[in-house]
């Protein structure tokens, strides 16, 4: 399957991702705050899921370029979508935290 356009949405993607990283700045800076009573299994489960979040975008984006310049549009574009999955994922782990009382 050819995916048309598939250029324009690597660098679309990218450019969201890249946009993405200011607010992330602000939420890096404040998850020292987990750490205010003490570190704790749940401290650094919150400050290393946000601390991370950079890599899945970089990640990704290396792979999905390699795919394009593979001719494997698909996988590229998959790529690139991956990272839209870890706030999902962080966002389950937190409301797990909040469900076990954590």
């Amino acid at each position: 399957m050819v995916i048309k356009n598939a250029r324009t949405w690597l660098i679309a993607t990218q450019v969201l991702y890249g946009v993405s990283l200011l607010p992330w700045v602000a939420l890096a800076a404040m998850a020292f705050m987990a750490f205010d009573a003490g570190p704790s299994t749940t401290a650094w489960l919150i400050a290393g899921t946000v601390w991370a979040y950079p890599l899945a975008p970089l990640f990704c984006s290396v792979a999905a370029w390699i795919l394009y310049r593979k001719g494997r549009t698909t996988g590229a574009v998959v790529a690139t979508l991956l990272p839209l999955v870890y706030p999902v994922v962080v966002m389950l782990i937190f409301a797990g935290l909040i469900a076990t009382g954590h």
